[in-house]
């Protein structure tokens, strides 16, 4: 248990306050994605992370598990 409560504190967590602009922007446009679309909300969301000066490793890693999250989503829905 000690063990996955390390890996997990390593791990960027995106509600960090440091990160808030960038994740309120993807959230209001994932909320309106048939004006934005995921792609767009992904694509932006990492470039402000970039612009705000997240490391690109950690900015690349979040782009990862939103674009994965969406895909995952997509498979599922009947959208």
């Amino acid at each position: 248990m000690t063990a996955l409560r390390n890996i997990k504190a390593k791990l960027p967590c995106p509600y960090s306050p440091e990160y808030l602009s960038a994740v309120v922007l993807h959230d209001y446009m994932c909320a309106n994605k048939k004006i934005y679309g995921y792609e767009l909300a992904d694509k932006l969301f990492y470039e402000v992370l970039i612009e705000i000066g997240v490391p690109k490793w950690k900015a690349k890693l979040f782009y990862f598990w939103v674009k994965w999250y969406h895909r995952l989503k997509m498979t599922g829905s009947k959208e």
